[in-house]
């Protein structure tokens, strides 16, 4: 449990700022600490998503039901809804599908101004980066991003090209590379960035010193190294990227998704170990009951993210002291986080599950897709 989760359907509410960005009851996403502009009188409601997809096929039906499917946590009506995809494999048989993902899955789809109708994407009607080739296909990630327009300047005809770049003045961006074994090709840990021009339609926006303008946004979706020095170098170059743009123009920036942060194996943990071979520790069944009795529970949830390595101080079941490491110091630097939210509920993690066809491919050494399932006997009977 920990950061490398940013759950779905959460949405960041941006109000009156002075410095900083202020987030009210329903954030969970990281977001930037840095001076920004404001909506002078209503919320700015974004919905963030984030999927690790792994050998899995999204389908519009399924991205709805993501969007729309929590009473609490529905991207309906929302100022900004983006979802971010990593491992995305995009091959002959499936690029079809991916085409227009968002704008399919959307209910109100001509509401919305949607990156994915930029006419400068790599590959059509699809806002990815490639991020590895392989005989099989493309490995990508992806941010699919929809500006409800009454965000947009209403001198632009709607569904032209001149809206779009309003609103979109580049198509989706990768950088901030991991460093690791890039001898001769590139990691595929990296940060995709989208930025987004806003502007509501009869309110004018305030900077903080009184003048109006736009409100700029800086979407980053975060697939981060899971070792910490290349995790840092990463950090390093988008602190670097945040540097620039902040001398081009006061902005916000909400970066989610994949960290990378683990739980730290905390001293309390130690009676339930053993050694089961030299380095290798097993948690026992009473260690497993222990934590899953701990996320059962709402209140040691918030205990149990206190174990995170990105904010864990204390020993470990080694009796070895521990400290954040200096990516955790850099991330928290950068960025005000979910673990600083103490007001915030700890809602239940969720992983990722290798579907069936995946399993039934690597046992056959072919491509199996799966379009029907039948159940021909119910489990348990």
């Amino acid at each position: 449990m920990g950061a490398s989760i940013a759950r779905a359907g959460r949405c960041i509410r941006v109000k009156n700022m002075e410095s900083g960005v202020g987030c009210g009851d329903t954030v969970d996403g990281p977001c930037s600490s840095q001076p920004v502009i404001a909506w002078t009188e209503q919320h700015l409601r974004i919905w963030l998503g984030f999927v690790k997809l792994d050998n899995t096929h999204p389908t519009p039906h399924a991205v709805q039901r993501l969007l729309y499917g929590g009473a609490n946590a529905s991207a309906d009506d929302a100022d900004v809804v983006a979802i971010f995809f990593t491992d995305l494999q995009l091959t002959d048989d499936s690029v079809d599908e991916y085409r227009h993902l968002l704008k399919r899955a959307l209910r109100r789809p001509d509401e919305y101004v949607v990156n994915e109708e930029d006419r400068n994407l790599l590959i059509r009607h699809i806002p990815a980066q490639l991020v590895k080739a392989s005989e099989r296909g493309g490995r990508y990630v992806s941010m699919s991003v929809a500006v409800h327009r009454r965000n947009v300047c209403p001198d632009h005809e709607p569904g032209s090209g001149t809206e779009m770049f309003s609103v979109f003045p580049a198509p989706v961006t990768l950088m901030c590379k991991s460093p690791r074994k890039n001898l001769r090709e590139p990691s595929f840990k990296g940060v995709l960035a989208q930025s987004l021009v806003l502007r509501r339609s009869g309110r004018e926006l305030c900077h903080t010193d009184g003048t109006q303008r736009q409100l700029d946004l800086l979407l980053l979706g975060a697939n981060f190294d899971t070792q910490m020095k290349p995790r840092l170098a990463q950090l390093e170059a988008l602190e670097r990227f945040i540097e620039m743009r902040r001398r081009a123009s006061p902005y916000a920036a909400l970066l989610w998704g994949d960290f990378n942060h683990r739980l730290v194996a905390f001293e309390e943990l130690r009676p339930f170990v053993k050694e089961k071979a030299p380095g290798k520790l097993q948690l026992s069944d009473d260690g497993v009951q222990l934590l899953t009795g701990m996320l059962e529970d709402p209140s040691r949830r918030r205990e149990l993210l206190a174990k995170d390595d990105l904010v864990y101080s204390g020993r470990d079941v080694r009796l070895r002291e521990c400290r954040p490491s200096k990516a955790a110091e850099k991330l928290r630097e950068l960025f005000c986080l979910h673990v600083d939210a103490g007001h915030l509920p700890v809602p239940l993690p969720s992983y990722k599950r290798t579907p069936v066809e995946a399993l039934l491919s690597e046992e056959s050494g072919c491509q199996v897709r799966l379009e029907d399932v039948f159940v021909l006997q119910p489990s348990g009977a």
